[in-house]
């Protein structure tokens, strides 16, 4: 790899993976005066910055040593040989790789409703959203509400007797409810159906509360059209 393509990719991560840094150490600054008493340090974007910290670190380094040069005669030339940028970068991708999950869903997180919220969670906090996920609405009392990216599952079919694939577009939890409810795409066709993840088993079942059913399709028409 030459070191133009080289700091092309470099740009790259920085402007996605150095914004996403940026907003969550910040947020985490403004917060740091008043987090005793809360549990902030126990969401997943205070115990996993350090991983996007170190990475960034790395990036900055690389850019370092990718952008060093030496003189032949009267011409500047790149330090590094091709062979070596590329060792760089592919150590970039091997840690980025390795914590893909992680890097992921800290991008969700800088973008989250949780992120500069210091109550105690009444709902499922980060266990919710996994990697996919974020909150983008809440009341902090009665309801939160999550939306997914490209998060798909398998529902039962009883007409078929088989398993479709489906897309889960969104979930909301109730704090007086067990149950939460999803909105789902079946093939184009929109579902809303209750959900319990029973010891790994995904539980569906029909939303017969028209007040909870209506609410949920209502909230998300409102997150997705914003």
């Amino acid at each position: 790899m030459n070191s133009t393509v080289a700091k092309e990719y470099i740009q790259k991560e920085k402007k996605t993976y150095g914004r996403v840094f940026s907003d969550i150490t910040f947020a985490l600054d403004d917060i740091d005066d008043f987090k005793e008493g809360t549990d902030i340090e126990s969401r997943y974007f205070f115990k996993n910055i350090k991983l996007l910290d170190k990475y960034m670190t790395m990036v900055q380094n690389a850019e370092t040593e990718i952008s060093k040069k030496k003189k032949v005669l009267f011409v500047e030339k790149d330090l590094l040989s091709s062979e070596q940028i590329q060792s760089l970068i592919n150590g970039l991708e091997l840690y980025k790789d390795s914590y893909k999950k992680n890097l992921n869903k800290l991008v969700k997180c800088s973008s989250c409703k949780c992120l500069k919220c210091m109550i105690e969670c009444p709902f499922k906090s980060c266990m919710a959203c996994s990697e996919i996920g974020k909150v983008t609405d809440c009341d902090k009392k009665t309801y939160n509400f999550i939306l997914f990216t490209n998060y798909m599952t398998r529902l039962y079919n009883s007409e078929t007797r088989s398993y479709d694939t489906v897309k889960v577009l969104a979930q909301v939890s109730f704090n007086d409810d067990p149950y939460d409810y999803r909105v789902l795409n079946s093939n184009g066709e929109y579902l809303i159906l209750k959900y319990k993840n029973n010891m790994g088993k995904e539980e569906y079942n029909a939303v017969e509360d028209k007040y909870k059913f209506n609410f949920v399709a209502n909230l998300y028409e409102k997150n997705v059209g914003e």
